[in-house]
């Protein structure tokens, strides 16, 4: 570590993915989160279609926080992101009904190897105005109403 590469074919060399990795410790995990990310956005509608008109997005600039909800048909969702090193806690500005959590960043499988979550995963929401929703620093929440929930499997 720390060593410049001298030749072209050096610098090649360490700069080749090592795909054995892809699977073990930090790398697997990582995997497994962008796998569940693309899972959803290949299963839920309204994270699927992009449209501009079927969007909200709030703005809590005091806080860092960002929420925003898309909906396509029955498929809702929303999340929020805690862009503050600190835990913040909001009222989500959500429509009436159940909402589940379908991807939280503090869930233990996302932690590295060892680490206890960092705090308690929101749970499912039964909305009748806005929200109470505690995020950890740099944390965010996915929620969603009429799509299926997501299996705990990566």
């Amino acid at each position: 570590a720390g060593q410049v590469a001298t030749t072209l074919e050096e610098t090649f060399e360490r700069s080749k993915l090592d795909l054995s990795l892809r699977r073990e410790g930090d790398h697997g995990v990582l995997l497994g989160f962008y796998t569940v990310l693309l899972r959803l956005r290949r299963t839920i509608p309204a994270l699927r279609r992009l449209d501009k008109d079927r969007m909200d997005v709030t703005g809590y600039e005091r806080e860092r926080v960002l929420v925003w909800r898309r909906w396509y048909d029955e498929s809702e969702v929303a999340a929020a992101f805690n862009f503050s090193d600190e835990p913040q806690t909001l009222a989500l500005p959500l429509p009436a009904g159940e909402w589940h959590v379908l991807l939280h960043s503090e869930d233990a499988r996302w932690q590295p190897a060892g680490e206890a979550p960092p705090g308690p995963a929101p749970g499912p929401i039964a909305a009748d105005g806005p929200a109470q929703v505690t995020l950890g620093p740099k944390a965010f929440v996915l929620y969603g109403r009429g799509v299926p929930a997501v299996e705990e499997t990566t």
